[in-house]
């Protein structure tokens, strides 16, 4: 990452899609702008466009020559070389004329009508605004194409697939669950509590075993009824989860804390309850 190299892509005149996607690449870049090869997919996970635009925005930087191909990895993933001497240059802040520096026309000092002038006093009209928002924006959640790229993105990452180096087999999984989870109107926010159930009550989240895409979709309904308060514990795991508390189930989480209890943690608790069980904790 060179932020040099991103300092002088902010300062060049370019389009919206092209500054944004040549930001994405220069955050990978060296200080000389060399050594950038982000794979396309990648790219468009950050930039949230989609990767038929990246490429297509990725060409239009090449020929414009601010991309220069430098090769390509052993992977097959292209090697590019960002020239910072092809950027178009702009003025610089604060010497063109922006709307913050535009004068306004202030109304007269005094422009009523004298008392006892036996002209009737008049409100003036006010100005036609935009209805102002009475409380806080709340920020929607993504919808259609960008949730389901988000979608795929997070599900990648609870089950552990680098996206860059994913195989054809994996790739068909994370497709699979990522449309039978849209299907049924889940969001990220589902991803994320399913998280804190596989890594507090499963036996192989409870090992640090990531899930396999698959297993989202077969222990799905088991976490939204721990979520839900239900069973804590089921029977698979019953055998095999130790150093927790098998009747009253995990606690929760303190606030503010999203990093599920780990096997330590857990032995401590049971621990706690089963000497104030005795009498022995004060």
């Amino acid at each position: 990452m060179s932020v040099k190299v991103m300092g002088q892509v902010w300062d060049a005149d370019l389009p919206r899609p092209e500054k944004y996607v040549l930001l994405a690449y220069a955050d990978h870049a060296a200080h000389d702008g060399t050594n950038i090869y982000p794979s396309v997919p990648r790219v468009a996970w950050k930039t949230g466009y989609t990767e038929r635009s990246i490429r297509k925005i990725t060409g239009d930087l090449v020929e414009m020559g601010i991309l220069v191909p430098d090769g390509k990895r052993k992977s097959g993933v292209n090697k590019y070389r960002l020239d910072v001497s092809a950027l178009p240059s702009r003025p610089e802040y604060g010497t063109a004329p922006s709307e913050e520096s535009t004068p306004e026309v202030s109304a007269p000092e005094d422009s009523s009508p004298q008392a006892g002038s036996g002209v009737k006093k008049t409100a003036s009209t006010p100005e036609k605004s935009s209805p102002k928002p009475s409380g806080p924006i709340n920020k929607e959640e993504p919808s259609g194409i960008d949730l389901s790229r988000q979608m795929f993105g997070r599900l990648a990452e609870l089950c552990q697939i680098n996206l860059e180096l994913v195989s054809k087999k994996d790739r068909g999984k994370l497709n699979s669950v990522t449309k039978k989870l849209l299907d049924a109107g889940k969001k990220l926010g589902h991803i994320d509590n399913f998280e804190r159930y596989w890594y507090a009550v499963d036996w192989r989240g409870q090992k640090g075993q990531p899930p396999d895409p698959y297993d989202v979709t077969r222990e799905w309904e088991r976490a939204r009824r721990w979520l839900n308060g239900g069973n804590h514990d089921n029977g698979r795991n019953r055998s095999r989860s130790r150093g927790t508390s098998q009747g009253s189930g995990i606690p929760p989480l303190p606030p503010g804390r999203t990093r599920p209890w780990s096997k330590k943690e857990l032995a401590w608790i049971q621990r706690e309850r089963e000497l104030e069980a005795e009498g022995k904790l004060g």
